[in-house]
């Protein structure tokens, strides 16, 4: 015969792995493994997959001997026969848990490497040319090797949580389990193994052994292989106590004995997979509503050390899209009220030196939880040796972070944390627990305040809308304004301010909210919270909140030039906008130009009080050095010529040494007290504040110029103003002045102001309202003359 020769040897060596694949299954699959039940079932498919195999392998070689025109047939590899077992009916089984382990992996190995033999011999036979040998039963085998896998993981489930509750039965029947037997386990089979492991479970927790952590690997192995049995779940959770899933993290905890002051060792590779396990059963539970209300309130409300063990189901956990959004802002809230009274109960170690009291500091580096778990020692003189790995490890297993991780991910969850409407007062705690900038500052975690933001972004985001979904995004606004405008000016006596990153979140929030915050500042408003409003087309869900709360809400979050910066381009865009629809008449009787003036008043003032509240704070720190200068000065002269010292002759060296520093910086100091004078700056210039007034007076009177421009941004987008051709202050559509107005023309092509003085009268029938509400807003005159 003509063409390429088989390789016979390759296509041995593929006969030869499938047979001993099967020969592996076969020699396992004996009586002391397995016996009663479905054994004998088993055996007898075994035994007809094992005779197919066969004579596939025997078509096989016919196919390889015509092909290499051979005399002979080769004889096909002998898989052994398999021992023979009775067909029992009484549905229970003798099983080794450590035998069906083997047993399990076989068919997991055989499931994979059939197909692949399978493949490669049509490979070996057709490159030698066409032939009628099918290699089919190697998926078919494949396929049951694998559904017989599945199967068998259960009864070693069953087997070992018979084994945990009962140990002495296995002792007394030879090592064997009893246990429920089946072809297919149906619902009652899997509820009865839900039952048998929701003991073990309990058993394990209530009373840890050496053996706990491979009992708790098994069923949370079984939980997560499951976790579309929603029926499955609901029996197990429903059968263990309500309070015991999160406590498995901290029980695993304590299994970890080392003698490093700061722990090793929390959760080990083997706990952290057991935790994740439960983590995606509890998700899916709740997720199919399944979970109880017991078990979900047992979660959300935990005490002491074992909310962070609940907390670590979801740092383990799947991700939030997987939870019950419900279960994730109950868990939200609840974790970042229980974190605020951790840092508050923190009582730390004694300082340094005497005197030697304890002292309350809350809101220290490190939490009362991660004394609990011994990540910091009570011992200063441990703790001390080495602080930057006591953080390291109290950053790692913070609790908090992955809560907020999860809900941001969920997105509803987040939403309804903080824009719970049905109970406006616990979403605005909630949100006072989460914006606590010193806890943003001090915490160990370079991860929390990233987070922090980003959950903020997700519980403030809906598309537009009357969507629940929006009414939840506008009331969680309404609690953070509302938790920001109550934060302290000082706590402590220090300073509270709002960490850089988390107020520029803030700031793009708010931008995003320009709308709202617009109808938020109007003079009658009292609300505080989501409202529904109707518009001309549809209706939508907007957040109304007190003005007070605006304002300083403003004053507190634009402080940086970029921010202050950001939130004016949004408070001119909505004026130009206003400008246009009013001028269109698409606004009915809505008088949002008024509006608009009162947010920029609101802005102006936050602008105003960050230049005011700095010039300050420069003043006093240039009296401070200069009254320092002036003691030091007055006191020279009366310093002691005999000191307490014993070395009296290197004391005089000293106080000599201090009269040249003196003398040497007295010079300077009149030098730089009168350049500060002259040029009003320097370290000892102390009028920062009346300069910072004059700019504060400049800028309201600029407002006027600044309003008429964007007046007539608006008009010309709404058509009501009509340009001239070629207009050199209109670029790209964009009205903007000549930077130095001396340059311009006298014509309304290159003259704004010319321009504008043409058009006064359209100008001003809407720039008058913005400025009266602005001037209004601000308790200033035409002029921006306080009155």
């Amino acid at each position: 015969m003509a063409g390429t020769k088989v390789d016979v040897q390759a296509v041995q060596a593929e006969l030869n792995a499938i047979r001993g694949r099967m020969t592996d299954v076969t020699r396992l699959m004996s009586p002391q493994v397995w016996q009663g039940g479905s054994a004998g079932l088993f055996t007898t498919d075994l035994q007809g997959h094992n005779r197919s195999l066969g004579l596939m392998m025997l078509r096989v070689l016919r196919a390889v001997a015509a092909l290499n025109d051979l005399a002979m047939v080769l004889d096909p590899p002998d898989i052994p026969r398999v021992t023979p077992q009775p067909a029992l009916s009484n549905g229970i089984a003798s099983v080794s848990p450590n035998g069906l382990r083997q047993l399990e992996s076989t068919l997991r190995l055989a499931t994979e490497a059939l197909p692949r033999h399978g493949s490669r011999i049509q490979a070996l036979l057709s490159a030698a040319g066409p032939h009628d040998v099918s290699t089919v039963q190697c998926k078919r085998t494949a396929a049951w090797c694998y559904d017989q896998a599945r199967q068998m993981r259960t009864r070693i489930h069953y087997a070992l949580a018979d084994d945990n509750v009962s140990p002495m039965f296995g002792v007394m029947n030879r090592g064997l389990a009893q246990i429920p037997d089946a072809h297919r386990f149906g619902r009652s089979e899997m509820e009865q193994l839900a039952k048998l492991q929701a003991q073990a479970y309990h058993k394990n927790l209530e009373h840890p052994s050496e053996g706990s952590q491979a009992a708790l690997a098994d069923i949370g192995e079984s939980l997560q292989e499951n976790s579309k049995d929603g029926k499955y779940l609901k029996t197990f959770f429903d059968a263990v106590p309500a309070g015991s899933i999160g406590k498995l993290a901290i029980t695993l905890r304590g299994q970890h004995k080392d003698d490093d002051p700061v722990r090793k060792t929390i959760l080990d590779s083997k706990d952290k997979q057991i935790v994740a396990n439960f983590g995606s059963a509890v998700a899916a539970a709740s997720r199919k509503k399944v979970l109880n209300r017991h078990a979900q309130d047992a979660l959300s409300k935990s005490q002491g050390v074992d909310m962070w063990s609940s907390a670590m189901l979801l740092k383990f956990g799947p991700p939030g899209k997987e939870w019950d959004p419900e279960l994730l802002a109950g868990m939200t809230n609840s974790i970042l009220a229980w974190s605020r009274r951790q840092r508050e109960a923190y009582m730390p170690h004694p300082p340094p030196r005497p005197p030697y009291e304890s002292f309350r500091k809350p809101f220290n580096d490190t939490e009362q939880w991660a004394l609990d778990l011994g990540l910091n020692p009570t011992d200063a003189l441990i703790a001390s040796r080495d602080p930057a790995k006591v953080k390291q490890v109290v950053a790692q297993w913070d609790p908090v972070i992955p809560v907020l991780k999860r809900a941001t991910e969920n997105g509803t969850a987040a939403r309804l944390s903080l824009g719970n409407y049905k109970d406006p007062a616990s979403a605005a705690r909630a949100a006072g627990d989460l914006i606590d900038p010193l806890w943003l500052e001090r915490h160990p975690s370079k991860d929390l305040e990233p987070q922090v933001n980003a959950f903020l972004k997700a519980a403030t985001t809906a598309k537009r809308g009357g969507s629940d979904d929006m009414r939840m995004a506008a009331q969680s606004f309404a609690s953070i304004l509302d938790a920001v405008s109550k934060l302290p000016d000082r706590r402590e006596s220090v300073k509270i301010v709002i960490p850089a990153q988390t107020r520029h979140t803030l700031t793009q929030i708010a931008g995003a909210y320009g709308h709202d915050l617009m109808r938020s500042v109007a003079p009658a408003n009292t609300s505080n919270g989501a409202a529904n409003i109707t518009q001309p087309d549809d209706e939508y869900w907007l957040t109304l909140s007190n003005p007070q709360y605006v304002q300083t809400f403003l004053q507190k979050v634009l402080i940086d030039p970029k921010d202050l910066g950001y939130f004016k381009g949004i408070t001119d865009a909505l004026t130009v906008t206003g400008v246009t629809l009013q001028s269109k008449g698409k606004l009915g009787d809505q008088d949002l130009v008024s509006l608009v003036g009162r947010l920029q008043a609101a802005r102006q003032l936050a602008e105003n009080a960050q230049r005011l509240e700095g010039a300050q704070e420069r003043d006093r720190q240039a009296k401070i050095r200069k009254a320092a200068f002036d003691v030091a000065v007055s006191y020279f002269g009366q310093l002691p010529t005999v000191g307490y010292g014993k070395d009296i002759d290197k004391e005089h060296v000293g106080l000599q040494a201090t009269q040249r520093l003196v003398d040497h910086t007295q010079p300077f100091m009149d030098v730089t007290m009168s350049e500060a004078q002259k040029n009003k700056g320097g370290i000892l210039f102390t009028g920062n504040e009346d300069l910072a007034r004059q700019v504060n007076q400049a800028s309201i009177g600029d407002a006027r110029t600044r309003t008429r421009n964007l007046v007539i941004q608006g008009l010309i987008n709404a058509g009501r103003l009509e340009p001239p051709a070629d207009a050199t202050w209109l670029k790209n559509g964009v009205v903007t002045p000549a930077g130095d107005t001396t340059e311009s023309g006298s014509d309304e092509r290159t003259n704004l102001d010319v321009f504008a003085g043409n058009h006064t009268k359209t100008i001003n029938a809407y720039g008058d309202r913005i400025l009266k509400a602005f001037n209004e807003s601000l308790q200033v005159d035409k002029t921006g003359t306080p009155q």
